[in-house]
């Protein structure tokens, strides 16, 4: 305690650590909340919040994860880098943002380049999620030669390779793959899958695989909700608005424009739906007031949204703020 009777920094985490190991989540987001508000920013007290708090929040609310994760990225520890880029990937993965998260992990192996999970992760994703299918092969092998008695990372392989055209050796994976969790539901419809020549249809997801390997232990119990979330929800999604835009080369004018247009459409929109797509909308109408030419489908593919979903967000947006598309 301090001199007031207040309880220090290193209180508050012993307590929050206490809660963690007791599992008691209701005491273990109180705790945590109140050490990300007191730690200072940047400190380790304030990463070790705001990492918990994403890892408790991951599946149930995957966009205030992003947020809390963010908070800690930026803090710049390095020697947290790998499993904080990591758990951004799978949450980005959880909000369809399949591009953003491969690009998460490929942050990750930079940190931690042996890692079979994220490599695994990663190749799963470019396997299901987006379609590369050279790039995914060579992620699952890594994993596999790493950890060949996993069945979720030999089922991985066994379906990159089918869709490859490799029937014979994934069809020796899906079976050993089923052999090592013979109850597995999924890896019985993947075998029945490459048995019938791997057809267009695919039987595995990028979000039920992902989350169960090299994930963050995440807490299902119910839990009162303790705060509300819109200042958050803007947060995150201005977030992911500048990490695309700076991936995708935009000057800072357009993004400072791009960040006015989203503080303005949410402060008259009391309900904003998609944190993904509303970024993608907000991209997307900037590049129209600029004339930088961006076509939708472009913005749409780089956020993992539908171009109907941007196209539908980007007309709300114009009209609320009363926007000209033709104008500077």
């Amino acid at each position: 305690m301090s001199e007031r009777g207040q309880p220090t920094i290193r209180d508050l985490q012993q307590r929050a650590e206490r809660a963690l190991e007791a599992g008691r989540r209701a005491e273990i987001e109180r705790t945590l909340i109140e050490l990300a508000r007191e730690a200072p920013v940047g400190s380790e007290a304030a990463l070790f919040a705001h990492r918990h708090l994403a890892e408790l929040h991951l599946e149930d609310n995957p966009w205030r994860a992003a947020l809390h994760l963010r908070r800690a990225i930026d803090a710049g520890h390095p020697r947290h880098g790998d499993v904080l880029h990591a758990l951004m990937g799978l949450c980005q993965a959880l909000l369809g943002n399949y591009a953003y998260a491969a690009r998460c992990y490929r942050r990750a192996l930079s940190f931690a380049p042996g890692t079979p999970w994220y490599h695994h992760n990663l190749g799963h994703l470019l396997d299901v999620g987006l379609d590369d299918l050279v790039g995914a092969e060579h992620h699952l092998r890594v994993a596999y030669e790493q950890e060949p008695m996993h069945d979720e990372v030999v089922a991985s392989l066994a379906h990159c390779l089918a869709r490859r055209g490799k029937l014979v050796e994934a069809l020796v994976l899906a079976r050993e793959a089923l052999a090592l969790a013979p109850h597995h539901k999924e890896h019985r419809s993947l075998l029945e899958w490459v048995e019938q020549g791997a057809p267009a249809k695919r039987p595995r997801t990028v979000k039920g695989v992902m989350g169960r390997v090299g994930a963050a232990a995440a807490h299902r119990d119910d839990v009162e909700d303790v705060s509300h979330y819109e200042d958050e929800f803007a947060e995150c999604v201005a977030a992911l608005l500048v990490d695309q835009m700076i991936a995708g080369g935009f000057d800072p004018d357009d993004i400072n424009c791009a960040r006015d247009v989203l503080d303005d459409y949410i402060g008259l929109r009391d309900a904003v739906g998609r944190p993904d797509v509303l970024a993608a909308a907000v991209e997307y109408t900037v590049s129209q007031l600029r004339g930088l030419g961006l076509s939708q489908q472009n913005i749409a593919d780089r956020y993992g949204v539908t171009r109907g979903a941007v196209g539908h967000r980007s007309r709300d947006i114009r009209t609320t703020l009363s926007l000209n598309p033709s104008g500077r």
